[in-house]
């Protein structure tokens, strides 16, 4: 096998793998988004019925009741809007220069080769952790820690990629994660 392909990343590539990963590591945690949410909110019902029972004040009661109802249906969305913020920021400061830059990726039988604007390395696709594919992206994370983002959309050969991504797989055995619905909410 000897497959070459050609593509550049810009912000948006960065930024959907930042946020794919934040939400998958999440679920591997099988832990909720927004459990912090709900933690709040029933220390906040608490406070309200505590106050309600010390001053027997009906109306501060609606209002703290209103203001958790606020709390439980905005902050998830203004949490996801912060995130996505958090991150957008931190890609233009810290890739902002890997942007439009031409990568030339080749599968090999045994290796990964990358030519890019900093130079040439290959990697043993032994060191590829697993695979993981959503609607527009794979990802290949590896054991060293860095992450390999191929963007569908952007490659000359999409079907040969395809069948290099299904050898890596077969061939080390490792999970092929497909989430083509994935989308950040």
């Amino acid at each position: 096998m000897n497959i070459e392909t050609t593509y550049s990343l810009d912000e948006e590539d960065y930024l959907e793998y930042y946020l794919y990963d934040v939400s998958s590591a999440r679920r591997k945690k099988k832990q909720s988004k927004y459990s912090f949410v709900w933690e709040e909110t029933v220390f906040f019902l608490l406070c309200c019925l505590i106050i309600y029972r010390a001053t027997d004040n009906i109306v501060l009661l609606y209002w703290l009741l209103a203001a958790t109802i606020l709390v439980v249906f905005i902050l998830p969305f203004f949490a996801n809007w912060s995130e996505k913020k958090y991150f957008k920021k931190f890609i233009n400061k810290n890739l902002k220069s890997n942007f439009g830059q031409i990568i030339n990726v080749i599968f090999t039988d045994e290796s990964i080769e990358t030519i890019d604007y900093s130079g040439e390395s290959r990697i043993n696709i032994s060191q590829v952790r697993e695979v993981n594919e959503i609607g527009r992206y794979y990802f290949l994370p590896l054991l060293a820690g860095t992450t390999f983002i191929i963007p569908k959309e952007k490659l000359t050969n999409p079907l040969e990629i395809e069948n290099a991504i299904k050898y890596i797989v077969s061939k080390l055995g490792i999970e092929h994660n497909i989430n083509l619905d994935w989308k950040w909410k």
